[in-house]
């Protein structure tokens, strides 16, 4: 039985369908590099993701066991502004259009989404001593099969 860790594929699926959508907003997981100078104005990064195995069956070919994985990764928009100005319209707009990439699907590599779902989406907009910092998280899951095992 071949086990393929969903993660990576997520993460190369859902960042080729963001940056297919907005092209000018930049993603990366986990953190912005540190050699990105000037830091954007707006970004998106992936970070937080869950996977349980969910189902195990026999399997009806001859790859041997068929199992699922049901997934969650969090989805965060950034908008900076400078301090005491703040416009929630960025995030909002680029939630929008990765709500619309997520429930009309995208390709996760190696994987079949059976499911997507919306789990929660949250303001956690902040203010440094010389930024406003529009922020929305947004959670999803994904239910996946391993067409690759």
């Amino acid at each position: 039985m071949n086990i393929l860790n969903p993660n990576k594929y997520v993460r190369i699926g859902l960042i080729s369908a963001i940056e297919t959508r907005l092209p000018a907003i930049p993603v990366w997981y986990k953190t912005l590099p540190l050699d990105e100078v000037p830091i954007p104005l707006k970004y998106i990064l992936l970070d937080a993701q869950t996977k349980n195995q969910t189902v195990i069956s026999k399997s009806t070919t001859e790859k041997g066991i068929d199992f699922e994985w049901l997934t969650t990764i969090d989805i965060n928009t950034y908008s900076l502004k400078d301090f005491g100005f703040s416009d929630a319209d960025d995030v909002d707009d680029m939630e929008q259009e990765i709500l619309s990439i997520v429930t009309t699907g995208f390709t996760i590599p190696n994987f079949d989404t059976k499911d997507v779902r919306i789990i929660e989406s949250q303001d956690l907009s902040t203010q440094t001593q010389t930024n406003s910092i529009d922020r929305k998280l947004l959670k999803i899951e994904i239910w996946l099969n391993n067409t690759s095992a």
